[in-house]
Parts: C-alpha cells; sequence; structure tokens
C-alpha cells in the first residue's frame, strides 16, 4: 500500500509527491499491479523483465533509504530484496535480452552485465569501445554491499 503522508515525515517530496524527497519514484505493489493490469508491463521481452525489476528494486531501496536500520520495515525490505533477487535470477535466465544486440546467448567470455539502476542488460563484448557504461567501485549498493555497475553515466548520476 503506499505510504500514508501523515505517517512518513520526510518521505515524499514536497514540490512532486509522485517522487520521494531523494527523488526516487514512489512505487508500491499496488501501483504495480495497476501498471501490470494496464499493459504498462507488456512490452518486447527485452524491455519486460527490467520494468518490473527496477519498480520492485525501487520501493525496496525506498523502505531501506526511509526507515533505520532496525526498524521492521527496513528489516523486511531487506529480506524482500534477497528473496527478489532469486526471482529475477531465474527469470532473467529466461528471458534477459541484450539491450544492444537483442541476443540472450551468454558464455564465460560473454556475460550479461545488469545495470543496478535501470536493471537493463548488456553482453560484455557489446559493451566494448562503450565510453558511458561504469564499474563504480566508490559506490556501494545499499542492499548487497558490494561495488555497483551501471549502463550510463545518467544511470549513475541518477543512482547517487
Amino acid at each position: 500500500k503506499n505510504v500514508n503522508p501523515a505517517e512518513a515525515k520526510g518521505y515524499y517530496n514536497p514540490n512532486n509527491p509522485s517522487r520521494t524527497d531523494w527523488n526516487t519514484e514512489v512505487i508500491h505493489f499496488e501501483l504495480m499491479e495497476t501498471r501490470a493490469r494496464t499493459g504498462f508491463y507488456n512490452e518486447e521481452r527485452i524491455l519486460k523483465v527490467p520494468k518490473v525489476e527496477k519498480d520492485f528494486f525501487t520501493m525496496i531501496y525506498n523502505a531501506i533509504i526511509y526507515n533505520p536500520y532496525h526498524h521492521p520495515v527496513h528489516v523486511e525490505a531487506v529480506r524482500l530484496y534477497n528473496h527478489g533477487l532469486k526471482v529475477f535470477e531465474k527469470w532473467e535466465k529466461k528471458g534477459m535480452l541484450c539491450r544492444v544486440c537483442s541476443g540472450d546467448e551468454v558464455y564465460i567470455e560473454n556475460q550479461i552485465k545488469i545495470c543496478d539502476w535501470c536493471c537493463s542488460g548488456i553482453h560484455t563484448l557489446c559493451l566494448q569501445g562503450q565510453e558511458d557504461s561504469n564499474d563504480s567501485d566508490k559506490l556501494v549498493h545499499p542492499i548487497s554491499l558490494d561495488s555497483t555497475w551501471f549502463c550510463s553515466t545518467n544511470c549513475q548520476q541518477d543512482f547517487e
């Protein structure tokens, strides 16, 4: 359910209530269900998984950023995140396509990297020569606590 503004001071952006105060989209399961019913996620296979995944993980990030470390919502969001990783990994194996070449073939030297912001997949060989992709050792993923990877500087800036 959507976060009640009266109960969550500092959650919503005062100038744009569809965004959080830290400028991410406000996402909740009801919104995702509405988007699914209205066809928001019904795109070609290359975009379907990333759009659902981005909404899901944005909802989780928002819960973790807003709620203190030991708060029940924070704890449950981390649990959901870990479960979601497993679900999306299975889903991606069945249907993740490279955004550049639209291929789904994966082998040791040509893995599909997933952007930590937009959740798009790109083969490592398709990345060769692209200046706009970023391995970021300076940014730590807020949940997995490892380094991040972004398919573009725009995604990295949005994440920051």
